[in-house]
């Protein structure tokens, strides 16, 4: 993988430990890259153009109604998530109870809403005056914090696990490549909690504490490995082959000489120039070496 290297465990500057809005920012980033997301988005647009609310139905045409509700769902939606992401942050390190913050990530979100929907009126060529548009507060409003609260009463939050001590490790000098993907084949995204899954001692004794428990993958990195999680990563010296002996009660696998991945986090299968590759849920690639081809369609089909 190329891009910028990640902050090593024990680096005070890392993004791990940044702010609530860069960490909400991630997680963020790396929903909308979900099919789960889209699916939403799509259904919610269909939907609406279908049942034309707040006049819609009687002055524009299907094909218009299908680009302005899918313009308030995709950019209502991304502001939504982005606010929910950074109030549950805010609600982990403050201890806050999930309601309140709910309540506020739904209120925060009112009046960009409402200048969304301004916005796609003015597109469609519909200019919305004052009265008008403060006419839209209570039809935007309640819905949008009620929905905001359902959908985080229904999203179990990990616990944080406690931090332990970092201990010394040997290196590792192994590579990685990235490859130009195109969509080969879907696979199931359904993560299985990681309670009840007994967690590697010796690997996670060098994780900041903020990244949590549930490893996405491991990437050889010349002396270090890069964990990630769906909270962010970081570099740890520490051998790949160490790390892969701790993950051994996991449901994951060695696909590439540098790389181990979590396989109820593989999102899917791509063609790549050089054969397949996984897209993981947080929007990773990663090779599949020659070897292990026939191995990982295995296990991703047993999962």
């Amino acid at each position: 993988m190329t891009g910028a290297k990640p902050p090593f465990a024990n680096d005070e500057t890392s993004h791990a430990d940044g702010p609530a809005w860069q960490l909400a920012l991630r997680e963020m980033r790396a929903f909308i890259w979900r099919s789960k997301f889209w699916t939403i988005i799509g259904g919610a647009s269909v939907t609406a153009a279908l049942a034309g609310p707040f006049y819609t139905l009687e002055r524009l045409s299907f094909p218009a109604r299908l680009i302005y509700w899918s313009f308030i769902a995709i950019a209502s939606g991304i502001l939504m998530t982005f606010l929910s992401m950074l109030m549950r942050r805010i609600a982990s390190q403050y201890g806050m109870h999930w309601l309140p913050t709910a309540l506020i990530a739904g209120a925060l979100g009112v009046l960009p809403t409402m200048v969304v929907i301004f916005v796609a009126n003015l597109l469609s060529g519909r200019d919305l005056g004052p009265p008008e548009f403060w006419g839209l507060f209570p039809y935007v409003s309640v819905p949008l914090v009620l929905i905001t609260v359902l959908v985080k009463a229904m999203i179990k939050d990990p616990e944080p696990p406690a931090p332990a001590a970092e201990q010394p490790t040997e290196m590792s000098t192994e590579g990685s490549t990235e490859q130009p993907t195109q969509v080969f084949t879907e696979l199931s995204t359904e993560v299985p909690p990681t309670e009840t899954l007994e967690q590697p001692a010796l690997l996670f004794s060098k994780l900041p504490a903020t990244l949590g428990r549930e490893i996405v993958s491991l990437q050889a990195k010349d002396h270090y490995i890069e964990v990630t999680t769906p909270l962010g990563s970081a570099l740890v010296l520490m051998r790949l082959t160490d790390a892969e002996q701790d993950l051994t009660t996991l449901p994951g696998m060695r696909v590439h000489r540098s790389w181990w991945v979590s396989l109820p986090h593989v999102e899917r299968i791509e063609k790549g120039a050089s054969g397949p590759e996984l897209r993981m849920t947080t929007g990773q690639i990663i090779p599949v070496a020659r070897g292990q081809r026939a191995s990982v369609r295995d296990a991703l089909a047993q999962r």
